[in-house]
């Protein structure tokens, strides 16, 4: 667990922020119709969506080597870190959504996707 915070404002960096609320609900129906709902969270959970509009890679600013520095300190999904929340200023507990990004496909997200998805964690 890293207290490091993700780089959002880095530089010359321009980000949309998209966050998702997440519920955990499940739902019961019985043979006649009637629904049963249990909540299985007291929070909800939040997925952001992070779209970068401008990255550069050469130097002397290397945005997207940044990045890529970060994931690879952070094992991928494996360590969580902080973010700031634009939404409401809050600083929240985050991961990667995906680990199985090797260098090349990390790159291809940031670079040619232009975005990374986060989840916060409890």
């Amino acid at each position: 667990m890293s207290d490091a915070i993700f780089p959002i404002h880095l530089p010359g960096l321009d980000i949309k922020v998209r966050r998702t609320l997440i519920f955990k609900t499940r739902v019961q129906e019985s043979g006649s119709g009637r629904e049963v709902r249990i909540r299985r969270q007291r929070d909800p959970r939040y997925k952001y969506r992070l779209r970068f509009n401008f990255l550069r890679s050469a130097p002397p600013m290397m945005e997207l080597q940044q990045l890529v520095d970060f994931f690879e300190a952070h094992y991928g999904r494996w360590d969580s870190f902080l973010l700031d929340d634009p939404y409401d200023g809050v600083r929240r507990r985050v991961r990667f959504m995906h680990d199985k990004l090797d260098a090349e496909q990390f790159l291809h997200q940031v670079w040619e996707v232009k975005s990374l998805e986060l989840i916060s964690v409890k």
